[in-house]
């Protein structure tokens, strides 16, 4: 009378696809309804339907609640001063923290299996900005011993500097500005601090809020106080954490436009490894690049297309 299929996805997904045969269970449906004798039948079918609905519904909502997980982060930025940085990296069971490392939004090489090592940043200049994000496990922290090695930004202190949940928008309060700065907001993207709303001076200012693109999982926001000076004070980086917002490009093969489900950040980057064009939109025109493959990273996530 049906088909349970049952399929379990390793830590982000549990899907039950319930597959009725639906004529069936309507003629036996209809044929338990017209002989008394089976109508135990027609009773016991409807729990069974109900109890499978149950299932898929329940096991739909699990699996979307699975697939927002959204992986830790640390972020550490500054100039570059001549020094590495010296990262703890603690182990549970022989499962050490760490997952990923990226400086400058590319991925390096580290010593995966070890408590204590070094991420390398020789190849930099010195003053040179560095972004480095260490990704890691929930239920464990590492540790940067020396992260004062990179010279970070004069700060300044915004304390309603924050993400509201319900309206989905930065947010800061009026009073803890300056009448003089010029305010910036800025997002982490694609390994460094790009502007995203020029705000203008307090007096000026339109609004208290700005509602951001985010990617899915880690963002990172600051406000920047340009002053008259000429130097700049940030505010430490707001961490927002986002569920995925399942962003995905239309096709792989594009002429012309390249479109997305939704707006994003995006960068294209040529087979070389050289920058080709990127920012926020939902569609974009390629039709003044190259035919070619091309590295598309948007939403946190990176494919190949092809311009045809």
């Amino acid at each position: 009378m049906g088909i349970i299929n049952l399929q379990i996805y390793y830590m982000n997904c549990l899907h039950i696809e319930v597959l009725f045969l639906v004529p069936h269970i309507h003629f036996l449906s209809i044929f338990a309804t017209a002989n008394p004798r089976f109508a135990p039948l027609n009773f016991d079918m409807k729990k069974i339907i109900l109890l499978l609905l149950t299932l898929f519904f329940f096991c739909r909502t699990f699996a979307q609640t699975s697939d927002e997980e959204t992986v830790n982060e640390l972020l550490i930025t500054g100039k570059y001063s001549g020094h590495n940085l010296v990262v703890t990296n603690p182990d549970s069971d022989g499962v050490f923290c760490i997952t990923e490392i990226l400086v400058n939004g590319k991925k390096t090489d580290y010593t995966t299996n070890s408590s204590s090592f070094e991420i390398p940043l020789d190849g930099f200049l010195k003053n040179e900005m560095v972004a480095v994000q260490i990704r890691h496990h929930e239920n464990c922290t590492p540790l940067v011993a020396n992260a004062s090695v990179l010279i970070q930004d004069r700060q300044f202190n915004v304390p309603s500097f924050a993400f509201n949940k319900r309206t989905k928008m930065i947010g800061w309060d009026m009073k803890d500005l300056d009448s003089t700065s010029n305010y910036v907001l800025e997002q982490f993207i694609y390994g460094k601090w790009t502007k995203i709303k020029e705000l203008g001076t307090k007096a000026y200012m339109m609004s208290n809020t700005y509602p951001p693109v985010f990617n899915s999982g880690n963002n990172f926001f600051r406000l920047k106080a340009e002053l008259k000076s000429g130097k700049s004070l940030v505010t430490p980086s707001l961490k927002v954490k986002i569920q995925d917002r399942k962003v995905e490009p239309k096709s792989l093969k594009v002429k012309k436009l390249l479109e997305f489900t939704d707006v994003t950040h995006y960068e294209l980057i040529d087979t070389s490894g050289f920058f080709v064009k990127g920012g926020t939109a939902k569609t974009i025109d390629i039709s003044d690049i190259a035919p070619g493959d091309y590295f598309l990273n948007y939403d946190g996530k990176q494919v190949v297309i092809q311009k045809k």
